[in-house]
């Protein structure tokens, strides 16, 4: 018998399980919690069903293997290599987009130790960026993106340029650098069986992906794992080596990985018997969401939606504010108004919507929108039909519920929501929907980024002729060559507004030019201005 009368006993029981709760409470949530993306600082949210996905999954390959569906797998090999081809494209001209800017921030870098040193160097040959840097001619880190190391194919004074050993030089270009193989979709249906009979990952909920307010982000799959086997399974089939773990237990892998970018939180990538968890958070989740964020969590609960997004108004305002530049305009005031943007995709179709802080902006906005609409529809029908021209008879089917699905977009208002629906695709075309919009979208990426990249040359090129004028202008003025680049004695004198800046962060330099007549002026980017 216990010593305690039932009168102690009673709030002892109290002060004990108050105790463990606390306790419990106080434990931080395990790695793979859905909160760790959804509490906290967020301005972005996006869920996304993966475990009705990976059923969607399993039974379209189960149709693959039938009979009826041999069109179906022969249109979804040819678009699944074509994707795959056209973003291999995409990707080796963003590579050699980016290896360019580097050719040209070290020839700048050369042509500086050049004019410093004499005799002229540095010799043809092995670029010694240690001594560049030493100078200092180079700031920070040059690096080709493909691991391509860099070499001097001449004399600068004679036509001499930097290459690169994967990308080559600006008049020896190289385009047959790193193609990737074609896409083997048998293997690849394989390797996805292969994965889920060994029942490697099984998603029971959702994948989550957040972004706070500092610009950290971070990702939580909720699924049932076998973390060392997982991990064993794709060593054998990724393309490049993968590093060890961190720490390893039966239950848990840790990989701590590298910054993605300058300034950007480490990776932390965690595998656990609950699931997988990639934080790079600048602030600290694991508090139940609030507001809006909570709302769109209560949205996942509902079992109608495939895919959700919350975005928090505030990422785009201060764009669009730069992009509207009459202050009166009705229409920037109502965008300046947005609150929030919310895309859903599910059983009763797709819708992409915002709602306003001002009362008055979903008036404001629909017109300018329907006009909008119509202008993109007719372009999102012809990519659509250039696919299907392409495609053999049987397998036309698969398309036209997409070309259907985009003639269907609409715009809609509900409450203070304003937005652009449409229909739910049938199944066999939202099987081929991921592949039909890749090509589309890799077609449209290189596109978008080449008009972006001309679009910054030409603004460089154009601060550059500002930069030009000054100087003869100051020259004109004071009867004599200014001897160096002076941003603030232009600036004193009136014959500049303001500091040209290059749109990529590039360093304007000016010298006479060969006649001795004019000016030479260079930005480290984008090169010389041409004559």
């Amino acid at each position: 018998m216990s010593c305690l009368s039932p009168t102690t006993r009673r709030p002892l029981t109290v002060c004990l399980i108050g105790l463990g709760l606390m306790t419990l409470l106080a434990r931080p949530l395990p790695a793979a919690d859905p909160r760790q993306v959804t509490g906290g600082d967020r301005i972005a949210l996006a869920w996304f069903n993966a475990a009705g996905f990976y059923q969607n999954v399993l039974t379209g390959l189960q149709s693959l293997s039938m009979p009826k569906g041999a069109a179906l797998r022969a249109e979804l090999a040819r678009l699944v290599d074509s994707a795959a081809a056209s973003f291999a494209q995409a990707r080796r001209q963003a590579n050699q987009t980016a290896c360019a800017k580097q050719r040209r921030l070290l020839h700048s870098a050369l042509e500086m130790y050049r004019l410093d040193h004499q005799p002229p160097l540095p010799a043809p040959g092995p670029i010694d960026l240690a001594r560049l840097r030493a100078g200092p001619y180079l700031k920070g880190e040059v690096a080709c993106p493909e691991g391509g190391t860099y070499s001097l194919t001449g004399p600068l004074d004679h036509g001499g340029e930097v290459a690169c050993s994967v990308h080559g030089s600006a008049k020896a270009p190289r385009t047959d650098a790193n193609r990737p193989p074609a896409v083997n979709l048998e293997r690849l249906i394989g390797l996805v069986q292969e994965f889920h009979d060994k029942n490697l990952c099984r998603p029971r909920g959702g994948l989550w992906f957040g972004v706070d307010s500092l610009q950290g982000f971070g990702a939580c799959l909720e699924a049932d794992c076998q973390p060392l086997p997982l991990v064993e399974f794709l060593r054998t089939i990724a393309p490049v080596p993968l590093p060890a773990p961190d720490e390893q237990t039966p239950d848990k892998v840790v990989f701590r990985l590298p910054p993605p970018a300058r300034g950007a939180p480490p990776l932390t990538l965690t595998l656990t018997s609950r699931g997988i968890f990639l934080d790079a958070f600048r602030t600290p989740g694991g508090a139940a969401p609030t507001g809006p964020w909570a709302e769109m969590v209560a949205l996942t609960q509902a079992g109608t939606s495939d895919v959700l997004v919350e975005l928090d108004g505030s990422l785009f305002t201060r764009t669009m504010k730069e992009q509207v530049p009459n202050p009166a305009d009705p229409i920037r005031k109502a965008v300046q108004s947005l609150a929030r943007i919310r895309i859903v995709v599910g059983r009763g179709g797709c819708r992409a919507m915002a709602t306003f802080a001002d009362p008055q902006a979903v008036t404001t906005l629909q017109p300018p929108l329907e006009q909008q609409l119509g202008i993109i529809k007719p372009l999102l029908d012809k990519g659509l039909y250039d696919q299907l021209q392409a495609m053999p008879p049987e397998a036309k089917a698969g398309i036209d519920p997409l070309r259907n699905m985009v003639a269907s977009l609409a715009v809609f208002t509900d409450g203070p929501w304003l937005g652009i629906a449409a229909p739910e695709l049938p199944a066999h075309s939202a099987l081929l929907l991921p592949a039909v919009t890749g090509v589309i979208v890799a077609n449209a990426i290189p596109n978008y980024a080449r008009a972006r990249e001309q679009a910054r040359a030409s603004q460089c090129r154009a601060n550059m002729r500002v930069i030009m004028g000054a100087l003869e202008m100051d020259e004109l003025d004071t009867g004599k060559r200014p001897a160096r680049l002076d941003f603030q004695d232009l600036l004193g004198k009136k014959l500049l507004r303001e500091i040209p800046v290059c749109p990529e962060g590039g360093v304007y330099s000016a010298e006479p030019d060969a006649s001795g007549q004019g000016f030479r002026i260079n930005c480290t980017v984008h090169g010389p201005l041409p004559d």
